[in-house]
């Protein structure tokens, strides 16, 4: 957990399972996806690198505060995680512990608004097939001449996508799926058939046309 700020301890309610500006706030909901991307940009050759070497799970939290949350300044906390150190476990797995890792996190308070840094994602519970409790600690600053940061909590559910993924031949899902988390949770999953992505506007020919999976349940129970 983060140093505390000012000397308090965060514990909210189950029914205002946000801590932000220094009150506790009910929120609409909030959702995870989960993404297994197969590519990523590579400065020195500049261009898209595929495949092997170049994998990495993605997780995207988004908590809906109110009707407020997207405008500029308004709360709508959004945190970005980034894993390449495969393989890794599942979220099934994962309860009571940690789902970053240290450089692999990022967040922002909302639109137009401060960063969440330092930032902590805890898996508190699993409830399969699509939800986990999770704790999220950070810190933001306003303005960064300020004398103390404020603090950041969230301790509640979480809806849970399926994960997906993009790949450039349909029988690439599979074997990079294994890379990522192991034989025994490919085979705890059923693949589904997204159907293809089109990006007409991709200069690298071979990134034109993707097809789409998908994996049922999102987190899937193992032995």
């Amino acid at each position: 957990m983060l140093k505390r700020s000012r000397g308090k301890e965060i514990a909210p309610p189950p029914d205002k399972p946000l801590y932000i500006d220094g009150a506790y706030r009910a929120i609409r909901g909030a959702s995870m996806s989960q993404f297994l991307s197969v590519e990523e940009w590579v400065g020195s050759s500049r261009r898209w690198e595929y495949g092997e070497g170049h994998l990495s799970i993605q997780y995207a939290i988004e908590i809906d505060v109110d009707e407020q949350s997207g405008s500029d300044g308004a709360p709508a906390p959004e945190i970005r995680i980034r894993l390449t150190d495969f393989p890794i476990r599942p979220l099934s797995l994962l309860a009571g512990e940690r789902l970053d890792v240290p450089g692999g996190v990022e967040g922002w308070y909302g639109n137009d608004a401060p960063t969440l840094d330092p930032l902590q994602v805890r898996v508190i519970s699993v409830r399969p097939p699509d939800t986990v409790g999770l704790r999220i600690d950070g810190l933001y600053r306003w303005k960064a001449s300020a004398r103390h940061s404020e603090r950041f909590v969230f301790a509640g559910d979480v809806a849970v996508s399926p994960l997906s993924t993009r790949v450039h031949d349909a029988a690439d899902a599979g074997r990079f799926l294994r890379q990522a988390f192991g034989d025994l949770w490919r085979e705890a999953v059923t693949e589904h058939d997204d159907g293809e992505f089109v990006m007409e506007g991709a200069k690298q020919p071979e990134r034109r046309l993707a097809f789409k999976r998908s994996y049922h349940p999102a987190l899937p129970t193992l032995a």
